[in-house]
């Protein structure tokens, strides 16, 4: 069950590896936007995990909620009913680290819109998620 699961792209099951920031460090990648996004996460093995303590983006964009960003938004919106993405001090917060399948369902699911994440996500330096990935 366990594997059909994992091979159809869900992370139900992986457990995710205790990892921390560090501002310069080029594992940690970071998204922040004048919309109040301010996120950190890193690249595994298992996908891109955004870390504890994010700020995510208040509101989507209108087209966010079309059919071409259904799996995204619907994840977004399970977070917050689930309370992984809790507001806290009158902001969207992830209250502990999670496993996406890909930097772009991340970016996409903190930004509130169409994102991707290979050019979204950057080290404190400034080097997108896919300059990186070049060099690895």
């Amino acid at each position: 069950m366990a594997l059909l699961i994992s091979t159809l792209g869900f992370k139900v099951f992986d457990k995710v590896k205790q990892i921390s920031p560090k501002a310069n460090d080029v594992d940690t990648f970071f998204i922040k936007t004048s919309t109040g996004t301010d996120a950190q996460g890193q690249q595994t093995e298992e996908g891109f995990v955004v870390l504890k303590g994010s700020k995510i983006a208040e509101k989507e964009v209108p087209s966010f909620k079309g059919p071409q960003f259904k799996n995204a938004y619907n994840l977004r919106k399970k977070l917050i009913t689930e309370e992984i993405i809790k507001i806290e001090q009158g902001e969207l917060i992830l209250i502990k680290d999670y496993l996406f399948s890909s930097p772009s369902s991340a970016a996409m699911v903190v930004m509130g819109r169409s994102a991707n994440g290979r050019t979204e996500w950057k080290t404190a330096a400034g080097l997108q998620l896919k300059d990186i990935e070049k060099y690895q």
